[in-house]
Parts: structure tokens; C-alpha cells; sequence
């Protein structure tokens, strides 16, 4: 192919600049030989210089010196006519010039624009703009005064954001009426390489299928500040923890009994611009409760919360209420009361209001700074301190005069915590919305060793999002977490302690794919067991 580049006058008295593909067959030395005989219809540009990459013949220079500067425009009809009249040319007829001469074409005003070839690539699409589409009509070209066939650049498959595609339209058009769909499924493999319980046909699959809806009240024309939101899971599969591990924190997170259920069902409402905010429901308390920001893509259990919590989380949600109060971004309070008998497996209806009428409750304090690290300014962090009481009944254990431990029932359960996380360094420091970069975080909880078999737990990480150029949404992730049991556990069964060390890196496939191999090694799995290196991979899709 060979760009011929013209111009000529018209009513404006503005010079146009024409920029036309021939027809063009490779010789075996390499040159392209001009077929002229064939016509070519020209991708019209308005007022202008001619791009020096343009091989017009004559010099560069002399192009660049004698043309004047130009702002291109694409014209609609000219590249549809071109599509009936050259079906075999119209990938080169459309694309290659534009790439040649540096346009870019936005769908939704039909204008395109000369980019500065002297800048150098990448830099304007450093990060991938993940914003969806606005829905609404795009406004008529400015040349045809016709719409555009769509809003947008038309996507690939794989750079969809959801796996099901946005339904036709009808995905984004309900979410700009307030209803926001989420479904998602994991899938899990894993296997016990050494140690623990046992490495015989070690291989386990866990499959969790999500599905969530968000209303936005507001939105949907009822009244302002309020949000609800129900979702449903259903898992299967076998867990490697009660097979081949051993082990007591649960080295995989989604690991649960088998069952399909209604998970949450809640409602929120903001008062004051947010300043006070009331939610009421089913709830999965970790969900607002002792979770580090940082600990999220991780596998482990522990990582997403302290495990000497007794909270009513996954598998099992409970109903509550919590009130959250924000007077300003730097400072939060939020204070929660659940039913300390929910289940997974039943509404909550029949446990609140019933005997045992036991409660958990948990209050949680944290600041927001911003701080001065490794020679960047403003870098986020949120440190949180919390405690927590639960009435129910534990089991205890006491000396009586023979000196053997016997175990009675203790009312009452109480604790604390505190969760820090800080981002240690930014990729852009210029761009506060910018995610790559360096995150840890650091956990630490402590309950009576009274009438509890894990009294203490430490646990820390780090995560860097984007460490390897160009794959800006990948997550690498290093964390350790370690329990210590009760004094009257170890005397009475010799188990002591056990740590997890656990690594991974998610690869981000496309929008809505991910794959991400981990890799945990298990010191003492149960306190005293075998020590035991399990591996596996998640596959995490978006529907």
C-alpha cells in the first residue's frame, strides 16, 4: 500500500488535505509496486499539515516545511461508501491511514484528532480507562448530522468487562435506573505436596458461584441516601483443610459445607452527606469489620480477618444492625450489634428473636493519614483498633484439687484488635487515584486463654499491584500469619502454634478473568502436625 497525500481548495478557502490508499502488491526484494490503474477513495482531512510519515514522494522535508497545520476529521459516509465499493481493502482503507497519520477517532462526535507524533507512545494511554461507556445517546456528528452507530469504540471479547457482555445495553441501561447486577464464579484447585494429614490423592476443587443486586433507591425514583442489597452463593467441592492439611486458620478462603443459600439481604441509608450512615439486615460483620484493605486478593484465611474473632461471617452471616459515623475523611467510628446464632443455612428470623437470645457485638475506631514515605507525599493509609463481646456460652477449663484440667462453661467472651494498612509507595505519585504501586498491612488480636483455643494472632504483608511493565493490573502478594494457641490447650494437647506463609501472583487475563497460582507452606498445621507445602490455583471470572 502506498499513502497519497493531496490538497485542494474549497468554499472555506481552508487547504484540504486528502489522504488516499493504491492498491499495492509486495515483490519478493521488498518494495511495494503501485497498482495505479485502480481507483482509491481518500480519507478526507480538514485544514492541515501533512503527517511527515506519509510517503508521498520528494523529501520529508519538504513536506514538512510546505504544508500548513491541520486538525483531521473523518467523514462517515466516505468510509461507508468505501465499505460497499471495496470490501477487500476496507481494513487498510480505514485503519491504515489513520494509524499512519496519527488519528484517533472518538465514536460519540465523529471528529478525529492530529496527535503529536513528536510524543512518545504510550504516554497518553498509560493506564487503561476501565469507566464504562456513558449510555446515554451520543450527540449527531458534526459533519453527516447523523448518530453514530454506537457509543463507543466497538470491544473485543476480551476486553469486555463481564464475561455475559453488557446484555444488549440492558446491563448498563438498568444501572443508570439504580439496579446494579454482580455474578461471579472461582474456581479452585489445590493440592497437598508434603506433609500434614496426609499427600494420597491430595488434590481437592472448590467451586463458589456468586450473585449479587445493588438498588440504588435514589436512582429508581424513590427517595435519596438509600442502598440495598441481597446476594446468593452456591459452593461445592471438598475442602483440602479437613482432608490433608490439618490445618486451623484454613488456608483457603472460600473453603464451606456445601450448600446453595441466600446470603445477605440489607439496607443502608446515608444521612447528612454521608456523615451517619445505618445498615440493617443479614450482614457478613467482616464485611465492615477487622478487614485490612491490603489482605483482600489473598487466599489464606487469615488474611481477610483476625481468627480469634468470633463473628458471624462466611459461611455463616447473621442479622444486625451498624451505624457508621464519618464526620470527616480522615476519622471514622462504627459500632455493630449481630445475632450470635445466625446460620448460613436459615433466615436469621428464627434465631434473633428466640432463645438463646445471645448477641455479638464489636466497635471499631480508625483514622485515615496521609503520610511522607520513601520520599513521596500523601501516600493513604487506614489504621483501625476495635474490640468485641460475644454472651454466649464457651467452653473453659480449670485446676480442681486432684490437679487435673476439667472443662466447665463460661459465659461471655470478650477481645481486641487492630488491623494498619499503608501504601508504601506509588507508581504515579502525581495521580492520587493511581493503584500501582507498593501496599502492607499488619494484624494483631488477642483473646482470653481462658475459654479459647486460639488466644493470639499476628499476621502481616505485602502486595504490589503492577510490579512487571505493561501488566498494570496484575497483584503479587507476600503475607505470614501465625496463631498461638492457649496455655490450657498446650497442656492439655501438646499443640502450641502454627504459621502460614503464603505467596501468589494474579495474573489479569482480560477484564473479566483472572488466574492467580499461590503457594502456602504450613508450619504445625493444627498446632502440632506435619509441616506441609500446599499449591493451587483460582481462576476468578466475572459474568
Amino acid at each position: 500500500m502506498v499513502v497519497v497525500c493531496s490538497a485542494e481548495e474549497v468554499d472555506t478557502g481552508k487547504p484540504i488535505v486528502y489522504a488516499r490508499i493504491l492498491p499495492a502488491t509486495l515483490t519478493d526484494a521488498g518494495p511495494a509496486v503501485v497498482d495505479a490503474s485502480r481507483p482509491a477513495r481518500g480519507v478526507r482531512a480538514e485544514t492541515g499539515k501533512l503527517p511527515s510519515c506519509i510517503d508521498v514522494g520528494g523529501s520529508r522535508d519538504e513536506h514538512e516545511d510546505s504544508q500548513p497545520q491541520v486538525e483531521t476529521k473523518v467523514r462517515d459516509k466516505e468510509i461507508m461508501l468505501m465499505r460497499q465499493e471495496s470490501r477487500g481493502y476496507i481494513r487498510e482503507l480505514v485503519l491504515l491511514p489513520m494509524c499512519m497519520i496519527g488519528v484517533t477517532v472518538p465514536a460519540s462526535t465523529g471528529v478525529a484528532q492530529v496527535q503529536d507524533t513528536d510524543q512518545p507512545k504510550g504516554i497518553e494511554n498509560a493506564r487503561t480507562d476501565k469507566r464504562r461507556p456513558s449510555s446515554q445517546a451520543a450527540a449527531p456528528s458534526e459533519v453527516t448530522g447523523e448518530l453514530p452507530a454506537q457509543n463507543g469504540p466497538v470491544k473485543s471479547w476480551w476486553q469486555w468487562e463481564h464475561a455475559s457482555g453488557d446484555w444488549g445495553g440492558g446491563r448498563p441501561w438498568l444501572e443508570d435506573r439504580g439496579l446494579t447486577f454482580e455474578i461471579s464464579y472461582s474456581a479452585d484447585f489445590f493440592y497437598n505436596l508434603r506433609g500434614g494429614l496426609n499427600t494420597s490423592g491430595a488434590d481437592q476443587y472448590r467451586g463458589l458461584l456468586g450473585v449479587g443486586l445493588t438498588l440504588d433507591t435514589e436512582k429508581i425514583g424513590l427517595w435519596k441516601g438509600g442502598t440495598a442489597f441481597v446476594s446468593m452463593f452456591e459452593n461445592h467441592g471438598r475442602d483440602i483443610t479437613e482432608r490433608h492439611v490439618g490445618d486451623l486458620q484454613a488456608l483457603n478462603n472460600a473453603d464451606a459445607p456445601n450448600r446453595t443459600r441466600l446470603y445477605e439481604f440489607w439496607y443502608e441509608h446515608a444521612f447528612f452527606d454521608g456523615a451517619l450512615r445505618v445498615k440493617l439486615g443479614k450482614m457478613d460483620a467482616n464485611a465492615d469489620f477487622a478487614a485490612p484493605d491490603y489482605g483482600g486478593e489473598f487466599i489464606h484465611s487469615s488474611a481477610g480477618f483476625s481468627p480469634t474473632i468470633p463473628m458471624p461471617t462466611w459461611p455463616d452471616p447473621a442479622l444486625g444492625i451498624v451505624v457508621f459515623v464519618e464526620p470527616v475523611q480522615w476519622f471514622y467510628l462504627k459500632a455493630g450489634v449481630y445475632d450470635a446464632e445466625g446460620s448460613g443455612t436459615r433466615g436469621g428470623f428464627d434465631t434473633a428473636f428466640h432463645s438463646p437470645d445471645d448477641s455479638f457485638t464489636i466497635c471499631e475506631l480508625g483514622l485515615r493519614p496521609k503520610l511522607s514515605l520513601l520520599g513521596q507525599e500523601g501516600l493513604p493509609g487506614t489504621y483501625r483498633v476495635g474490640g468485641f463481646y460475644h454472651s454466649g456460652e464457651w467452653e473453659s477449663y480449670f485446676n480442681d484439687l486432684g490437679g487435673r484440667l476439667l472443662p466447665r462453661n463460661h459465659r461471655g467472651n470478650s477481645g481486641l484488635y487492630a488491623v494498619f494498612d499503608q501504601l508504601l509507595y506509588r507508581e504515579c505519585p502525581e495521580d492520587d487515584d493511581d493503584e500501582q504501586g507498593l501496599g502492607a498491612f499488619v494484624q494483631f488480636s488477642w483473646a482470653p486463654s481462658g475459654y479459647n483455643e486460639i488466644t493470639q494472632h499476628y499476621g502481616g504483608g505485602v502486595q504490589y499491584v503492577g510490579l512487571i511493565p505493561e501488566r498494570d493490573d496484575d497483584v503479587f502478594g507476600m503475607a505470614i500469619q501465625h496463631v498461638s494457641l492457649s496455655g490450657k490447650v498446650q497442656s492439655l494437647e501438646k499443640r502450641y502454634s502454627e504459621t502460614a506463609i503464603e505467596a501468589f501472583y494474579k495474573c489479569q487475563l482480560t477484564e473479566f478473568m483472572s488466574i492467580k497460582p499461590d503457594l502456602q507452606y504450613i508450619v504445625n498445621p493444627g498446632g502440632n502436625g506435619r509441616d506441609a507445602l500446599a499449591a493451587g490455583v483460582r481462576l476468578e471470572i466475572s459474568l
